[in-house]
């Protein structure tokens, strides 16, 4: 994806990648107040990187916002808090709705096992708390797909060791207390509703047989008839029996039209 002749070319463009709030290197409830961190949603996540570029690093208009999965959701959101800050935005395996209906359940699932925990204290715990551990598992089966987890384990014993290996290594640098901000900041995002504000040209990436983004749904295609001809859809069939993390097997299948698409929008700003 990045490198010389890749999509994101870092011989041609300025890339700027930073870690959203309440995660890696940025202001979190680890960091020490805990559950009295300031609740905050994914318009304050674009908000703080707005203030990044604009402040801190001078920049006041982008080529592009791309972003993957909850990436892309704050890429949906920058088209609409921002619009005319880009020239373009490429959100990939994200839907501009609600996560509501099932995907809404998946970040309950990712939350009650952590709450109903009494190791949790409120989030005041000394270690870890198991619900954790359990919390992953659960959000992992709506990420990965059933072709490839049947792959992973074809037996019933290796079915039942599964998951809690695989939230036994996702969890090692993760605190229940962020992964609970992380759930809830999807509470109230909907650019859906706001895309009549979108000023960018659009690339819409998804892949499918992601779970997290269901074509059957038909939502895309309502956004689409929104976006009118500032957009453009693809759809990607290979590697569907990965679900959600087909987006990270694919790179070579949909990176040229990233490419192109990012290279029409720099002919579009050198012409002025």
């Amino acid at each position: 994806m990045y490198g010389p002749g890749q999509p994101l070319d870092i011989t041609r463009y300025f890339i700027i990648a930073s870690d959203t709030v309440g995660s890696g290197k940025s202001s979190k409830p680890s960091d020490g107040l805990r559950m009295r961190f300031p609740k905050f949603i994914i318009e304050d996540i674009v908000r703080a990187q707005h203030t990044l570029l604009t402040e801190g690093l001078g920049i006041n208009h982008l080529l592009a916002v791309m972003g993957v999965s909850f990436g892309g959701r704050q890429t949906w959101q920058w088209s609409v808090q921002y619009p005319e800050f880009m020239s373009g935005v490429v959100p990939i395996v994200s839907s501009p709705f609600p996560n509501a209906g099932r995907r809404g359940m998946t970040d309950f699932l990712g939350i009650e096992p952590i709450i109903q925990d009494p190791a949790w204290k409120n989030g005041d715990y000394d270690q870890q708390p198991r619900g954790l551990q359990l919390a992953l598992m659960f959000y992992w089966m709506f990420l990965d797909g059933a072709g490839h987890l049947w792959e992973e384990a074809p037996t019933r014993e290796q079915s039942f060791q599964y998951l809690p290996e695989v939230a036994k290594g996702w969890g090692r640098n993760l605190d229940a207390n962020d992964w609970i901000y992380l759930m809830r900041v999807n509470d109230g995002f909907d650019a859906y509703s706001q895309l009549d504000k979108v000023k960018a040209r659009v690339l819409v990436i998804n892949m499918a047989g992601d779970e997290q983004v269901p074509v059957e749904l038909g939502h895309m295609d309502k956004a689409l008839k929104k976006l009118g001809d500032k957009a453009e859809y693809l759809l990607v069939n290979e590697f569907s029996d990965y679900g959600h993390f087909a987006a990270g097997k694919t790179v070579n299948i949909y990176g040229p039209k990233l490419g192109e698409f990012l290279k029409r929008l720099a002919t579009a700003e050198e012409r002025g």
